[in-house]
């Protein structure tokens, strides 16, 4: 209310009350949405869990027909340039750069804000065809670097409708996850900057003060994690998973399912990310177990099967590969998931074996992680019965039960995808009618 004295632009918060109303209003409007605006918009649907895809279900359903941009509650609303910037643009789905800091001081001191902030800087490129959004970022194709490391499989993906549908930026400080496993999947510089330093190693990986982000403007074809993230709600883009972790990765797979031609845009350059809480980076033992990333991996495999470009069949054929997964009995869920674990086990022993190849010799605790992640890996492959272990699932979870409510999760989606269009629809019109 202070704000709104001294702003041009009028500032509301949307609260619990309100999204229990919009829940309301939306259920009078359409009765027979009433269980997928439940699944989507009651968090006593899921008592216990953390529910920020709920949250960001919401920013959509705020501002259809519009551009929005979702931060995080613990950024500063500044841009700092990536410390490596460099000219050009990359096509690629490779992961972040990443560079390491002894402390919040360690990249605080040396780099000062752009004179942009990153509202006003994902609004540049989000929602444009790839043309316009190459010119936007000013590449010139005559530049001897304007395609340098770019991957032929996602260039060929472009097209007439290859259009920037989210657009995302990199992280100083706190990279958003305690896990920092991703050390495995370093290469180039960002790997020569770890292992620099063999001493340094373990503090690197346990301080969580990080510069992770893209050297240069980078198009990839999937959503990620982001602290700040645009995403283009003018055309029809999918609900997020209510409730876990990993519900970006999720969705950025569907975005990808409904619309293949569409581009994710990495800016080059980052936000702050301070947390209140004091966290400590571990690497977590992830063999034996799933996460999102399996189910991520999942969606992208059922994408290439459907051949129709209209969003219309593509959303339906989303909603029918969650109701495949809904009619499969026990037997055929528990081999599918051992297939699918097994499949990503030997993925990573296969990336390990080419780390340990590459590992300098004398570099013994990098060396001795790698080693360690590899058997890890080995011996989840080596198991003749395989557990059912899903992160945020008790371990000891009747395998029955975790296909119950697998079946239960599957059904509820798919009704809340084909109810979407409409639930969207509906939210807008409320929206223009001011109540």
């Amino acid at each position: 209310e202070n704000f709104n004295l001294h702003s041009a632009n009028t500032i509301r918060y949307f609260g619990d009350d309100d999204r229990q109303q919009l829940r309301q209003q939306l259920a009078q409007q359409l009765p027979g949405c009433a269980d997928s605006l439940d699944f989507l918009l009651d968090r006593g649907q899921w008592p216990g869990q953390d529910t920020y895809g709920m949250s960001r279900t919401l920013c959509l359903l705020l501002s259809v027909g519009c551009r929005a941009i979702v931060m995080d509650d613990d950024v500063l609303c500044s841009a700092i340039d990536s410390p490596f910037a460099a000219a050009g643009v990359r096509f690629a789905d490779s992961m972040n750069e990443v560079d390491f800091y002894p402390s919040t001081d360690g990249w605080r001191r040396r780099f000062g804000p752009r004179a942009e902030n990153p509202l006003t800087s994902h609004l540049q490129c989000l929602g444009l065809g790839i043309g316009d959004a190459l010119h936007a970022l000013g590449i010139d194709a005559d530049d001897d670097t304007y395609l340098a490391d770019s991957e032929y499989r996602v260039m060929r993906r472009l097209g007439p409708d290859s259009r920037v549908l989210i657009t995302q930026n990199g992280t100083f400080g706190d990279p958003g996850t305690q896990d920092t496993s991703w050390c495995f999947n370093l290469q180039g510089d960002s790997l020569q900057r770890l292992l620099d330093n063999p001493d340094s190693l373990q503090a690197k990986l346990a301080t969580r003060q990080y510069w992770m982000g893209f050297s240069r403007a980078t198009f990839s074809t999937q959503g990620a994690l982001s602290q700040v993230t645009g995403l283009d709600n003018s055309v029809v883009l999918p609900p997020y998973f209510p409730a876990w972790r990993g519900e970006d990765q999720v969705f950025g797979a569907m975005v990808h399912f409904l619309y293949p031609g569409s581009l994710v845009l990495n800016y080059p350059w980052a936000v702050p990310h301070l947390p209140l809480e004091e966290r400590t980076g571990r690497i977590d033992d992830s063999a034996g177990r799933a996460d999102m990333g399996l189910v991520e991996s999942w969606l992208n495999e059922r994408a290439r099967d459907v051949p129709n470009p209209d969003f219309t069949a593509r959303l339906a054929a989303l909603a029918q590969v969650l109701r495949d997964v809904r009619d499969k009995p026990d037997e055929d869920l528990s081999r599918d998931y051992r297939l699918a674990l097994g499949a990503a086990h030997a993925a990573a022993v296969s990336s390990l074996t080419a780390q340990m190849r590459d590992a300098p010799e004398a570099h013994k605790p990098w060396r001795a992680l790698l080693t360690q992640r590899r058997q890890g890996y080995l011996a989840a492959l080596g198991r003749p019965d395989v557990p059912v272990r899903v992160d945020g699932v008790a371990d000891d979870t009747p395998e029955a039960v975790v296909w119950d409510h697998l079946r239960r999760y599957c059904g509820s989606f798919a009704k809340c995808l084909e109810d979407w269009p409409a639930i969207r629809d509906a939210a807008a019109a409320i929206a223009a009618s001011g109540d």
